[in-house]
């Protein structure tokens, strides 16, 4: 997910499951929702470094 974010997809797809354990489909896959709220903290602090990139780019690319 991090890598998705860092080249720029407009979304991740992501199972969330409170007992992975005893999930019917995907267990395996699944992250506990308090991993998801990590991973999802960790995502947002990678996309506001790229809208901040973005925004400087485009000041020396008009300076």
């Amino acid at each position: 997910a991090r890598a998705a974010v860092a080249v720029g997809a407009d979304g991740i797809m992501v199972e969330v499951h409170p007992h992975p354990e005893a999930a019917l489909s995907d267990g395996p896959q699944s992250l506990k929702p308090a991993k998801f709220a990590q991973m999802m903290e960790e995502l947002q602090v990678i996309s506001a470094s790229l809208r901040n990139l973005e925004v400087e780019e485009r000041k020396i690319a008009y300076a």
